[in-house]
């Protein structure tokens, strides 16, 4: 009976020892963000027509509920900071975090106004931010980044 006792204690300690190794060795969104990041493409997607004419009246839309953010350099900082160099130079900082099961990216500015993406793609050298866009669009924003 104590030898019974025993190999169970063995198997539950060795499976949760597994499963804590498997916790720590995942990849935390968080820290891999870090760094900064090239903004190489923004592409809309799911639209209704695939004229120009349709894309145009989106920017007009999105003006009022996004930023559009051309040609930008994001730095993810540590403590959930975001540094945003625009093209002309000018530097904007704002705040991130990573909410849900890692997959959305917050982002706050300073007048208040809150962004989520969804977080598609986090590798070592791409990242990919998807946004769903007004359910009158009726499309997605796909906003693409390489590492500096």
């Amino acid at each position: 009976m104590k030898r019974l006792l025993v190999v169970y204690i063995s198997v539950f300690a060795f499976i949760l020892m597994g499963f804590t190794w498997l916790i720590r060795s995942a990849p935390n969104p968080e820290r891999l963000i870090l760094g900064q990041w090239k903004e190489t493409g923004w592409v809309y997607e799911r639209l209704n027509k695939v004229g120009d004419e349709e894309k145009v009246n989106m920017q007009e839309t999105l003006r009022d509920g996004l930023v559009l953010h051309k040609a930008e350099i994001w730095s993810f900082l540590p403590n959930g900071r975001l540094r945003l160099q625009k093209s002309d130079g000018e530097e904007e900082t704002i705040r991130w975090a990573i909410k849900g099961r890692g997959n959305i990216l917050e982002i706050k500015y300073n007048d208040g106004h809150k962004e989520q993406y969804d977080l598609s793609q986090l590798a070592d050298d791409q990242l990919v931010l998807n946004f769903e866009l007004d359910t009158q669009v009726k499309g997605l924003a796909k906003l693409t980044f390489d590492r500096l």
